[in-house]
């Protein structure tokens, strides 16, 4: 296995649910990792059960990638 020479930024993506009672709860979709320079992005959904369960996306349109992937593991 081949180890990567580059910082690497974790982000934790959260983001607030208000129930029918009143009540806020967070929610957490997984963790984004991005190189230094931003100008790649992987993201590992929190249900994943595997260390391979991610999604790789380039840089060229990250607001576009979270939008998928927030589709997709709602």
């Amino acid at each position: 296995m081949q180890m990567l020479d580059m910082d690497i930024i974790v982000i934790n993506i959260i983001y607030y649910e208000k129930g029918l009672n009143g009540k806020t709860t967070i929610r957490n979709y997984g963790r984004l990792y991005a190189s230094k320079d931003f100008d790649m992005f992987v993201f590992q959904p929190k249900d994943s059960k595997y260390m391979d369960d991610f999604i790789v996306a380039p840089a060229t349109n990250p607001t576009e990638a979270l939008k998928i992937w927030s589709k997709l593991y709602r």
